[in-house]
């Protein structure tokens, strides 16, 4: 990307910067504004709906009353009536010129049902009217409870509707929510005290008395009705609230609550709830109550009509609110305008021109014209910089022609000079290169006395003392290793000897170690027999434990049952005692009853005699309880006996299972060490199987060692007679008997 490029997107971004604040704002304003616009809408429904509601309350309260009245009051209170529903029809017209683009679901929802039910209620005004022209006795006297329900569905069709747009008023501008409390409140007083005359007008225009249920209502309503206007006159206190509206609660309060009227209201409301009627007609009472009553209404309609002042004020002043920002933003773009449109003509269009010029003569146009050199700015500066490099590209062009003129003169000299100096090279090369070859072809026969003496050109010298380096340093290492080769082939003679010795004793080991393994391997088996029988043992001793432990069982359930039958015994003894005590009891009743028998003389006799055999039976008794007495003492002292050697049984079965468990103790500690025993001798059998691997894997590896052994003596021959080939030595050191390799090969020859 180049510069001006660069520039140029800095400066949009920097515009954009610029222009994102007020266009934020502007969006910001737009959104408040039309916030202001919904709110100044609602303002002016609730205004319409306010308007409806004040008509309705009337209608719906004092139309039921209608069909109860005749002659002149009825054409009084219809007169009434009527302006309470033009009142109800200026509302709803109003609100129906208002709703009608409203964009909210739920709202349209509301508006749907208001009109719904309205629609209801005009039909419901002309079956009044028809029932009204009809005598009292004729009329439908459930008509007026279901022309109530129609209103009331009708008003609290109207609530709903109120509340979400009050909300939404009251949210937006927190100026208006005190208005909004106080229209709220005055409502609530209408609304309450309207239904205080609801119950008291019934008896008042020839209804029944008011039951003690509604007279409790209609005590609890009032009380209801003043709280309510205690708290308009608290919100009315705040000095922010306008003028109309404090005036408006003022008067309120003088016209309903306070005056004449005051006192008159609450004399109605006390002859009423004490079953007296008011003295003033009904008529003249209903219209002094309604222009009273309607002073509360006016403090409502007053208070939203502030409020609907309020929102539209707020509205204005948010259009200009958004004029301002718009101007705003249009000032930002046009000074960011007119700064880049100074910028272009200023900067950006005189770099261009300069930059062409400057690729104009980087191609070689130096005849180009420097624009903008007059300018007393950088721009002018810097066409004055390209000037001068123009004027030494000219100059650079004429330096040039004469450097290649000089140098097509000294061409000629040059290659003359360049020519002689070849043919020198060419001599002192043919020198070195021939005494070169003549050493590397006695070095490649195996001479290694091939050193060059003659002495080379100077810049050659050097290569040659390399080569004589290189063959000295060979020279001594064939002789290193010529030595070496005898001293490796001694070595491995040794070495040979050496492994096997050791191939012959591994071998030996091999066969110890195999003789113990089969000797440990008989030993193993023996002690798992022995194992195998000790477990058997264990188990024959286990189950004679658990014998000696059942009959010990067996020993003790026959003791108590022994102890048992001597307990039984006892009780038999107890009941033989008993037997004989009744049969010696029968047996002096028996000789009283025959004493009694001979006191009556003739007419006992019979009784006496029954008395006798009644004495003789008790008497077999008495002998028959002694016999069983006898017998069942000796049956008792044979199990005591009996207990005692059971006891003594138990107590030999004791010892024995005592003995029993000694030995299977010690069966037990015999078969936990030759367990013991077996898995040490079977980890001994593991260690010499693994030694006698290892042994033969040695033996092995000595056996690999050998003939390892003698190829590297095989190798050092095959070297010593490679380095024969070399001639290391001059003549007169063989004579003297030399070095190296000629006395490796004496050496050899002696071994």
């Amino acid at each position: 990307m180049t510069i001006s490029r660069l520039v140029n997107v800095l400066i949009m971004l920097i515009g954009l910067v610029a222009i994102s604040f007020p266009i934020s704002n502007l969006k910001e304003s737009v959104t408040v504004m039309q916030d202001a616009q919904t709110s100044a809408q609602y303002a002016r429904l609730s205004s319409a709906l306010l308007t409806m509601q004040m008509g309705l309350l009337s209608e719906k309260a004092d139309s039921p009353n209608l069909m109860r009245m005749d002659g002149q009051t009825l054409s009084k209170a219809r007169a009434l009536i009527q302006g309470n529903r033009e009142t109800v029809d200026r509302g709803f017209a109003s609100a129906e010129a208002i709703w009608s683009d409203l964009a909210d679901a739920d709202l349209v929802s509301l508006r749907d049902a208001i009109s719904d039910r309205m629609s209801a209620l005009v039909a419901l005004r002309a079956d009044l009217d028809q029932q009204l022209t009809r005598p009292l006795t004729e009329r439908d006297p459930g008509f007026g409870e279901k022309f109530g329900k129609a209103g009331n569905a009708l008003m609290a069709a109207t609530v709903d509707f109120s509340k979400p747009i009050e909300r939404f008023i009251a949210n937006f501008d927190p100026a208006t929510a005190n208005l909004i409390r106080i229209k709220n409140g005055a409502w609530q007083t209408r609304n309450v005290g309207g239904s205080v005359w609801e119950i008291a007008h019934g008896p008042y225009t020839g209804g029944d008395l008011l039951s003690a249920e509604d007279k409790q209502k209609l005590s609890v309503i009032a009380g209801r009705t003043q709280t309510y206007w205690e708290n308009v006159q608290e919100e009315a206190n705040d000095p922010d609230v306008p003028a109309p509206v404090r005036d408006a609660v003022a008067k309120a309060n003088a016209s309903y609550f306070e005056g004449d009227f005051g006192k008159l209201r609450q004399d109605v409301v006390d002859s009423v709830a004490s079953d007296a009627m008011p003295s003033m007609p009904f008529a003249d009472w209903l219209s002094q109550l309604i222009t009273a009553i309607n002073t509360i209404t006016d403090v409502a309609s007053i208070s939203v009509n502030a409020a609907v002042d309020t929102a539209m004020a707020q509205y204005e002043a948010r259009i200009f609110e958004v004029q301002l920002a718009g101007g705003i933003c249009l000032v930002v773009v046009g000074i960011w305008a007119i700064g880049y449109l100074i910028l272009r003509r200023r900067l950006f269009i005189p770099l261009a021109a300069i930059t062409q010029s400057v690729e104009k003569i980087a191609a070689g146009q130096l005849d180009t014209t420097i624009p903008s050199i007059g300018q007393k700015d950088e721009i002018g500066q810097m066409a004055a910089a390209v000037e001068v490099f123009r004027n030494a590209a000219i100059r650079n062009v004429t330096l040039e022609a004469e450097a290649a003129e000089n140098r097509s003169r000294s061409e000629a000299e040059r290659i003359e000079m360049q020519r002689r100096v070849e043919e020198e090279a060419e001599q002192r090369l043919q020198q070195a290169t021939g005494a070169l070859a003549t050493g590397i072809r006695r070095l490649a026969s195996g001479d290694m006395l091939c050193e060059i003496d003659e002495e080379f050109a100077p810049q050659f010298e050097s290569l040659r003392a390399d080569f004589n380096m290189s063959v000295r340093q060979l020279r001594d290492v064939l002789v290193v290793v010529s030595q070496s080769a005898a001293s490796v082939d001694a070595g491995s003679k040794e070495f040979s000897v050496a492994t096997d010795n050791l191939t012959q004793r591994t071998e030996q080991q091999a066969a110890s170690i195999e003789q113990t393994a089969a000797a440990l391997s008989d030993i193993l088996s023996q002690v798992r027999s022995t194992s195998s029988r000790t477990m058997e043992a264990r188990k024959i001793v286990h189950g004679s434990r658990l014998q000696a432990d059942n009959a010990q069982n067996v020993v003790t359930d026959a003791i108590d049952a022994m102890r048992n039958i001597e307990t039984s015994s006892a009780k038999i003894t107890q009941i033989i005692g008993l037997i004989d005590e009744i049969a010696f009891q029968t047996n002096l009743l028996a000789l009283n009853a025959g004493v009694e028998a001979a006191r009556a003389g003739e007419s006992g006799k019979g009784f006496a005699v029954v008395a006798q055999e009644v004495r003789m039976l008790a008497q077999r008794s008495t002998e028959a309880a002694k016999d069983i007495k006898k017998l069942i003492g000796d049956a008792s002292n044979a199990v005591s006996e009996g207990v005692r050697l059971v006891n003594e049984t138990g107590e030999g079965l004791s010892s024995i299972a005592g003995m029993v468990q000694t030995v299977d103790t010690h069966i037990n500690a015999i078969a936990s060490d030759a367990e013991q025993q077996t898995s040490n001798l079977g980890e001994v059998s593991n260690a010499i199987n693994l030694m006698e691997k290892a042994t033969q894997q040695n033996a092995a590896m000595a056996e690999e060692m050998t003939a390892a052994s003698n190829d590297l003596h095989d190798e050092a021959d095959r070297l010593s007679a490679e380095l024969a080939n070399f001639r290391l030595v001059s003549e007169k050191q063989q004579g003297q008997g030399g070095t190296g390799h000629q006395a490796h090969s004496r050496s050899r020859a002696a071994a």
